[in-house]
C-alpha cells in the first residue's frame, strides 16, 4: 500500500420538503453534514491488452495497433503501471 489518504469533508444538506421548511433553510442558511472518506490505493502493473490479439476483430493486431500494444526496443506495450483505489 503506497498511499492511504483520509479526507473530511463537510457536506451540506439543502433539500427541504415543505415551503415552511424551505423559508427556515433561506434565513439560517445549510446545515453542514460531517462526512469521512478513507481511500486507499495501489500501484499495480496493469495488462490493458492480456490476449495479444484484438478482442473486437479476434486477429492479430495490425501495425498501427501493434505500436501500442506489442512491446518492442522502440514500444511500451500493453502493461503500464496504474493505481487502484480501495474504500478503507
Amino acid at each position: 500500500m503506497l498511499l492511504v489518504a483520509v479526507a473530511v469533508l463537510a457536506a451540506v444538506t439543502t433539500a427541504r420538503w415543505s415551503t415552511e421548511g424551505a423559508a427556515a433553510a433561506a434565513a439560517e442558511g445549510p446545515a453542514p453534514r460531517l462526512r469521512t472518506y478513507c481511500i486507499a490505493a495501489d500501484s499495480v502493473p496493469w495488462d490493458y491488452a492480456p490476449h495479444g490479439i484484438n478482442d473486437i476483430t479476434g486477429q492479430p493486431w495490425d501495425e498501427t495497433a501493434a505500436t501500442f500494444a506489442q512491446a518492442g526496443p522502440a514500444r511500451i506495450g500493453s502493461t503500464y503501471v496504474t493505481s487502484l483505489l480501495w474504500p478503507r
